[in-house]
């Protein structure tokens, strides 16, 4: 005699649907969803101030693209060729944000070192 088969439900079980990619992912970023995603690399920018000692405000422009990634990081051209300005500039490269539909984002961000 051949032993039965468990029914575990894989001939009728619906295949899974894919989520709505318009409803999850938002068009741009809010102000606050930048925030949030800077604010986790403030231990790493920290510590270009500590490495270098050199206070004050560093500007970077970001462009990040859809998926989240940074595609470039410029630090202002006041600072750009100082030791702190590259180390901040490298910290910057790290940041992840969210998903978003909009071809990319560019934006300033300003760090206070102190």
């Amino acid at each position: 005699m051949k032993p039965e088969t468990p029914d575990i439900g894989v001939a009728t079980a619906k295949p899974a649907e894919k989520p709505d990619a318009s409803a999850s992912t938002p068009r741009r970023l809010t102000k606050q969803q930048v925030k949030k995603a800077m604010r986790k690399i403030n231990p790493l920018v920290q510590a270009c101030y500590e490495r270098y000692h050199i206070k004050g405000i560093y500007k970077v422009k970001l462009v990040v693209t859809p998926n989240g990634r940074v595609k470039s990081a410029r630090i202002h051209r006041s600072v750009a060729d100082t030791n702190t300005g590259r180390c901040v500039q490298a910290a910057a490269m790290v940041a992840i944000f969210p998903r978003f539909e909009a071809k990319a984002l560019t934006f300033v961000y300003p760090f206070v070192l102190h």
